[in-house]
């Protein structure tokens, strides 16, 4: 796993972004960590889905989002880390206008916005 954000910064309070490359992965990863309890959003979650995350997460309610990568374009939240998970995947390379490597796009967001 590639973390962006050091351990360092998280609290009890922030909040932990982790990265997969498919949904698949996800589901994977899920059965290993069984005892956490993520918030999962991916390209195939609904409106609903997507706005009661935000909200909760915004809220503090949950603190872990297990995402696929068009989601990290969408509300940031309070983020104190971002855990990469098969950093080197393909899928995270998109060959659809716009063209972007998710890795680097994460890299330049960690700049802009000082997380």
């Amino acid at each position: 796993h590639k973390k962006i954000i050091p351990d360092s910064k998280r609290s009890k309070e922030s909040q932990h972004l982790f990265l997969f490359p498919s949904i698949l992965s996800i589901s994977q990863y899920n059965k290993d960590h069984e005892n956490s309890a993520p918030l999962i959003l991916t390209g195939q979650s609904s409106d609903v889905q997507q706005a009661k995350a935000y909200r909760s997460l915004r809220n503090n309610e949950s603190q872990l989002l297990y995402a696929t990568h068009s989601k990290i374009f969408q509300d940031r939240n309070n983020f104190k880390s971002i855990t990469i998970i098969d950093e080197y995947s393909p899928l995270y390379q998109t060959y659809q206008d716009p063209r972007y490597n998710i890795i680097t796009v994460l890299q330049k967001m960690r700049e802009i916005y000082n997380i």
